[in-house]
């Protein structure tokens, strides 16, 4: 069975610990959101999961341990205070930011110079 569609979350809180229950989750994007808290250790269970960006909320403490987790992009991790694989130390944590933040920046002054307005 394959399941399609979008999936509708709280954008403040914390992410329940059930979200472990939806082993059909391939992809999950709740980035640039009020979330808070722990990632829940039952995010490790999704093991059909290919796609995860969590950053930009107020996420803390240790990315749960997992394969699947651990292999997604330290990109999707950033802009929170979590820690752990696949996230780099302190200082190359830093560089990745700093170019995350450059490449948003430039898509945004695309945005803005070819229609005249700033629509985000």
């Amino acid at each position: 069975m394959t399941v399609t569609g979008k999936l509708c979350l709280i954008q403040r809180g914390s992410i329940p610990d059930k979200i472990g229950d939806m082993s059909w989750i391939l992809s999950l994007d709740i980035s640039r959101n009020q979330l808070s808290g722990e990632l829940p250790t039952s995010l490790s269970k999704l093991n059909f999961l290919s796609h995860l960006n969590v950053s930009y909320n107020n996420f803390s403490g240790e990315i749960p341990l997992s394969t699947q987790l651990q292999s997604m992009e330290a990109s999707s991790f950033i802009g929170n205070q979590l820690c752990g694989p696949p996230l780099p130390k302190d200082a190359e944590m830093k560089i990745i930011t700093q170019k995350v933040e450059m490449q948003v920046e430039e898509k945004r002054a695309k945005k803005k110079t070819s229609t005249g307005f700033d629509w985000e």
